[in-house]
């Protein structure tokens, strides 16, 4: 199992409060007005491509092997553009 964390802005705050996203999900409200999601998953996969929609409006805290594939695909995906 992995536990996953991801901060999520200001300006999404709200949003991401006012839904159930994961059952096992926990949310914690930042004094500077982001938010941190955290649950625990099976696979990191999906939830791959469920940080990316979010565009820099999230960022993966956790677990490092989440960091570096989300990394990994941005990286590649700005490639393109260059």
């Amino acid at each position: 199992m992995h536990e996953v964390v991801v901060e999520f802005t200001r300006e999404m705050a709200v949003f991401v409060s006012s839904r159930e996203w994961h059952p096992t999900q926990q949310l914690d409200q930042n004094a500077d007005g982001t938010i941190r999601l955290s649950f625990t998953c099976a696979e990191l996969a999906p939830v791959v491509s469920w940080i990316l929609e979010w565009g820099p409006q999230a960022k993966v805290l956790a677990p490092p092997a989440l960091v570096a594939k989300v990394t990994e695909e941005l990286e590649q995906a700005l490639a393109r553009y260059r």
